[in-house]
């Protein structure tokens, strides 16, 4: 919500299961996003607040609709933030 000042991270549910995604960049963000009310809706956020916001047992999918996408563990992302 632009209209706040708070960030949160938005799951989805996806396969009976729960992930959170995030996407490389904003062209990739809007191609896949397309259709769902989110287009252009994306905002750029730093590694480690975006960490922070993460619960240790998240699962974050980076670009969902890539094959293979790639995971990584919320708990992964806070190690990799602190460095």
């Amino acid at each position: 919500d632009r209209g706040r000042n708070r960030l949160a991270v938005l799951p989805f549910n996806q396969n009976e299961r729960s992930f959170i995604p995030v996407f490389s960049d904003r062209k990739t963000f809007d191609v896949e996003a397309y259709g769902t009310g989110f287009e252009n809706k994306a905002i750029a956020v730093a590694g480690k607040t975006f960490a922070s916001l993460l619960d240790e047992d998240a699962i974050v999918v980076l670009n969902p609709g890539d094959r293979p996408a790639i995971e990584f563990k919320g708990s992964e992302l806070k190690a990799i933030a602190v460095r």
